[in-house]
Formats: C-alpha cells, structure tokens, sequence
C-alpha cells in the first residue's frame, strides 16, 4: 500500500492551536487601529510582543517596513513619503499600519527588533495615527479635551495642541506653514486608516468635509516636504464608495503639487 502523503508540509508551515481546532472566529481576526491605540484589543493584538509572533511578514510587508524605517532615519531618503495601501476589507492594510505603530512605538523590544530584521525607526520618531472610525459629530475626546477636528487630533498627537488650538476650535483650515511648523523638529509618521468614514461624518457638515479634504492635501504636501517624515493612508472601497474616490483623488492631486513644486525648485537651484 502506498503511503499517504500529508496536504501540506507540517514543517515549512506550522498552524497554530486555535486554527487546529477551528476555535478562531472571524471577528477575532478583525483588527481595528484605534483599539491598538486605546490598549483595548483583543490577544494577541494587545501588545507588540504577541503581535509580532502572530504575525506573518510578507514580502510586501518588509519592504514597506524597511521604506519607512529608511525615510524616517534618512538612510533611504528617495523613498515615496506617501504610502497609499489601497486595498479591500481583508487585505491587510490595518494589519499593515498597526505593524508600523507597534515598530515605531517599541522598536526596543527584542522580539519586535527581531521581526524587523534591523529595520527600525529612530527612538525620536513622533507617531499620529488618525482612525477615522473614532470620531463622532462633535470630533473626539482626548483627556478632557473635545477636539473637533481630525487636524486638532493629529495637532494633539504631536504635543502641539495649545500652540493650534484655535484652529480646531474654530474649524479654520491649518496652512501649509503650520503644517511645516507642526513637523518640524524630529521624524514624524502619521497612519491614517478609515479616512472615508471620517469623510462620512462631516458630509452634513459641508464646511468641514471640505476643509479636511483640503487638510489632506496639504498634509500630503508637507510630509513630502520633510525629509524624515511619512505618510501611510489605507483606503478600501467596500463601504463609503464616493468617500473613498474622493480621499485618494485629494492624495493623488497633493502629489503631483508636491512633485511639481519639488521639480521646480530644483530647477531654480540648477539654475546659475
């Protein structure tokens, strides 16, 4: 009798116990960034250590890791500042931003050191992550603070609230210059995830649905300014379809500003 082979090599893949026992639920697969943030996800998301065992890095994965560490460290300063992950629900493009908030945030850990391969972000690196599934009409509170605007956050994340607060609490659109003047200083990454749901809240508002748009392109412009900054923006289209066109036209248009402008200043430097 001949010798029945396995479906699958037991060595070149090792299951873990809840998929084995079919214990795992869909819902447990589902990753949210904001409950990353607030502590409150579900094992083994809680915390970088299980996070980075549970997790499988895909080519795709390293070489997105390694762009962001390179850009934030100067190492690799040609790299994309904007990172667009525009994939559907499933695609691991949550997955994706988590992995760059827990590297960013515990690069020290040996276990997270290890996943990295010795891509790491430098220990200085201010990380906003914005998740647009947080916030509600009146914005977002923050240690007692109503934040109004998803600008407002990003300001509160960076420490620099006090400095900008007017702008959030009147709804003004920041310029460019505050921008650069928020940025400045040491790297900056910013992940921003579900941004048509947030676009999806302030629609009634069309005040405010236009200015954030117009925030994000500025955005855009000022992370391609700065050398040691980035910019990664997941996008899925399987809800809030016209959200979603709109947030990746607003940050395929603010690219190509950013590249003209940078074009053109290199122009002008050329010149003798």
């Amino acid at each position: 009798m001949s010798e029945i082979l396995p479906i699958w090599d037991p060595n070149a893949c090792v299951l873990r116990d809840e998929i084995l026992s079919g214990s795992l639920s869909e819902s447990e697969l589902a990753l949210n960034l904001s409950a990353v943030i607030k502590g409150i996800a579900k094992a083994p998301y809680d915390n970088p250590k299980s996070f980075f065992e549970a997790t499988y890095q895909t080519q795709s994965m390293k070489e997105i890791i390694s762009d962001v560490s390179g850009r934030l460290s100067g190492s690799k300063p040609n790299v994309n500042p904007i990172i667009l992950l525009d994939v559907g629900f499933g695609g691991g493009k949550t997955h994706t931003l988590v992995t760059l908030y827990y590297a960013a945030k515990h690069e020290s850990i040996p276990e997270v050191n290890s996943f990295l391969e010795g891509n790491v972000a430098p220990s200085n690196t201010r990380v906003v992550a914005l998740s647009g599934d947080e916030y509600g009409g009146e914005g977002i509170k923050r240690d007692n603070i109503q934040i109004k605007t998803i600008w407002g956050d990003m300001f509160f994340q960076l420490g620099k609230y006090d400095q900008f607060k007017k702008l959030d609490q009147e709804y003004l659109l920041p310029s460019l210059q505050d921008l650069r003047d928020a940025f400045d200083g040491s790297p900056v990454l910013i992940l921003l995830d579900e941004l048509p749901s947030y676009m999806k809240v302030v629609q009634d508002k069309e005040y405010l649905l236009d200015k954030s748009i117009q925030f994000i392109q500025r955005l855009v412009i000022a992370i391609s300014e700065k050398e040691d900054a980035i910019l990664t923006v997941a996008v899925a289209e399987n809800t809030y379809k016209l959200e979603a066109t709109k947030t990746k036209e607003a940050i395929v248009s603010a690219q190509k500003q950013a590249m003209a402008e940078a074009t053109a200043h290199i122009k002008r430097k050329e010149k003798p």
